[in-house]
């Protein structure tokens, strides 16, 4: 049915494309960055949720909103103080500070081929013609 493979090709190409993102922010600021925001991530889907589709909102779900602000909240509080305390001291801030002024925390070069005329990856285990058995 076209139907099905229309909605088949739209949640393969979804999860790549978020797969993607995820190691995108994995590799530029860090796992623990990147998990923040896929829980925010999470968070907005909900909030949305209850926006599109009208429910009542239980005193459960009030607590759990306070408990998730109140973690960002301390969160944040504590990383304020870690970089105050940094700065005051006169070290280096962090990765953070490093990202937020555009300098990425990896760089990624290619691999360096040994030689253009080989045509072997520069990867794969070295082979030798000179060695001959028997």
């Amino acid at each position: 049915e076209p139907t099905a493979v229309l909605w088949l090709v739209s949640a393969v190409s979804l999860a790549y494309g978020g797969t993607y993102a995820f190691t995108a922010a994995i590799q530029g600021f860090g796992a623990v960055v990147a998990t923040g925001l896929g829980i925010c991530r999470k968070f907005v889907s909900v909030c949305f949720s209850f926006l599109l589709f009208p429910k009542p909102f239980r005193f459960q779900q009030a607590i759990g909103v306070a408990v998730f602000f109140t973690g960002l909240t301390v969160g944040w509080v504590q990383d304020s103080a870690r970089q105050w305390k940094q700065k005051r001291e006169g070290h280096r801030i962090d990765d953070v500070q490093d990202v937020l002024e555009g300098q990425p925390l990896v760089q990624l070069e290619p691999p360096k081929r040994e030689s253009s005329q080989t045509g072997i990856h520069p990867l794969s285990p070295k082979l030798s013609l000179s060695e001959g058995h028997g």
